[in-house]
């Protein structure tokens, strides 16, 4: 009989989450025109992807995913949905940004 020869299955290493809440996975994701609120009125960013993230983020990308703006969502966070599928709220930088999604759908 020999004990030293004896299995033991290696451990699956744990994920690390992702800073930018990445991890947490994409709740919703859409092409958008965007529009960002300076000098008293809302200035065209053009078509932007808008995602919903797991972490309770708003997050703006453009070309190569690369963020434009983004928004962690709390309590305190105030959305704004008006007449035309119009989306409005600050982001975490203080900006104020309008989003108009193409159907009334993507809004609920």
């Amino acid at each position: 009989r020999s004990d030293s020869l004896k299995f033991s299955a290696p451990k699956q290493p744990k994920p690390e989450p992702k800073a930018d809440g990445a991890s947490a996975g994409v709740l919703f994701a859409s092409v958008c025109h965007v529009y960002l609120y300076q000098d008293s009125s809302y200035n065209p960013k053009g078509k932007l992807g808008v995602a919903l993230t797991g972490s309770k983020s708003i997050i703006i990308y453009g070309q190569k995913q690369r963020v434009v703006s983004n928004c962690k969502l709390s309590p305190d966070t105030q959305l704004t949905v008006t007449a035309s599928n119009f989306l409005t709220y600050y982001d975490d930088a203080q900006q104020c940004w309008g989003v108009v999604f193409a159907n009334e759908n993507d809004l609920e």
